[in-house]
Parts: C-alpha cells; sequence; structure tokens
C-alpha cells in the first residue's frame, strides 16, 4: 500500500515533536523548553491499523509574525498542509485557546483536508475540563492527549486512520538505493544544497547560524 500523508501542526510550543516521538515510540525530533527548536518538515514512516502512514512534522508559528524565520516556518506548514490526506492541528490545554490557535485553524479549514484537533498537555485527568472550550474552534474530531505521558494516544491515530482515504497499491523502488549524508560546518550552504538537488524548499535557509535543528531524510 502507498504511504498517506498526516500532517503535524500548530503554533509553537504546543508539544508536536514530543508527540511525534510518542507516536513513534522512539526520541526522534529535538524537544526543548526553548521555542522553534523543529523549522524544517520532518517526515518520517509510521505503521498503524494496518496502514503505512508518512507523518511529517512542522514548526511552530506565531513567536515572532513579523520575522523572516517565522515566515519561512509557517511556508513549511503551508507546504505540509497542501501535501496531507490527513491534518493533526496540536493545541495546548494548559494554554486554552489563544489567538495563534484561531489563525492555524483558519490555515487548516483553507486547505479543505480532514483534520483532527489534538489538545496536547491533558497531563491528568483533572485536566479534561479544559478541553471543552477547544470545540469553539469549530473542529468537529477533538481530542485529548498526553505527548508526555503516553496519554490518549493509541486512540488519537485510531481516530486519524480513520479519516483516512482508502490505500493505494504502493510504488515499488528499486532495490539497493543509495543513501548520502550532507554534512559540513554552520553556514556552509548544506540546506542550499540540498534544496537544490530536490528542486523543493525542503529545509530553511537563512543567515543565521543553526538553522537546521534535526537530520532531514528526502
Amino acid at each position: 500500500m502507498s504511504r498517506s500523508v498526516v500532517a503535524l501542526v500548530g503554533r509553537t510550543n504546543v508539544g508536536k515533536s514530543t508527540l511525534l516521538n510518542r507516536i513513534l515510540g522512539k526520541r526522534y525530533a529535538v524537544v526543548d523548553d526553548k521555542p522553534n527548536v523543529t523549522r524544517d518538515r520532518l517526515i518520517v514512516p509510521v505503521s498503524w491499523g494496518g496502514r503505512e502512514l508518512t507523518v511529517v512534522d512542522t514548526g511552530g508559528w506565531g513567536l515572532d509574525a513579523a520575522s523572516e524565520l517565522d515566515l519561512k516556518v509557517r511556508h513549511q506548514a503551508e507546504v505540509a498542509i497542501a501535501q496531507a490526506d490527513v491534518i493533526m492541528l496540536v493545541v495546548s490545554a494548559s494554554d486554552g485557546v489563544i489567538a495563534s490557535d484561531a489563525e492555524a485553524v483558519s490555515l487548516v479549514r483553507g486547505a479543505g483536508k480532514p483534520c483532527v484537533l489534538v489538545v496536547n498537555k491533558v497531563d491528568h485527568e483533572s485536566h479534561e475540563a479544559r478541553v471543552s472550550e477547544f470545540y469553539r474552534l469549530g473542529i468537529d474530531t477533538v481530542t485529548a492527549v498526553s505527548a508526555l505521558h503516553n496519554r490518549g494516544i493509541d486512540e488519537l491515530m485510531d481516530e486519524v486512520v480513520a479519516k483516512l482515504p482508502p490505500a493505494e497499491p504502493e510504488v515499488v523502488y528499486p532495490a539497493g538505493s543509495i543513501r548520502v549524508a550532507i554534512v559540513g560546518r554552520p553556514n556552509a550552504g548544506k540546506s542550499t544544497l540540498l534544496n537544490a538537488l530536490l528542486g523543493d524548499e525542503r529545509a530553511i535557509v537563512d543567515a543565521m547560524p543553526g538553522t537546521t535543528r534535526d537530520p532531514l531524510d528526502a
């Protein structure tokens, strides 16, 4: 079966990368309390409920809407949304509904794709009452999880799989494919080279050193 694409989007610091790591059952994406740790799209294969998925983690936007880097991070999220079959829009129960969440909902709704609103950071049963306010964002499917404490992950993924289109036959590529790593010091132009080879803005390019934080598969 071909892989369906699931985009993981939302504003900064709602726990998208922690959620991705929990879905994978291992540490893959870099997680830090500091905002904007994830910037490029992280594309990883996941098997769930008999379906083969490609989950795309994206950076959070909204920290500084006027900054060039924030605009680039948002663009990466928009690309992921455009390519997705299903969208997981992540929000934070501990913060409640804020303006950036409503902005994210507008972006997702404009794509016309099936969506699951993931209310993360419901770390204890006593926090479940906080979920109700997120229904006013207008997303039909709302699921409460705690990525940190592994609560509600199975139910979330079951909801996602239920929204997927029927599987198509998988494209089989020749055996013996070669993997190539692009390495070098900061600001040597690795991301620019990767984008040129792919013919796609796969990695964010910025003059600030250390823009790429996670290893990228392409």
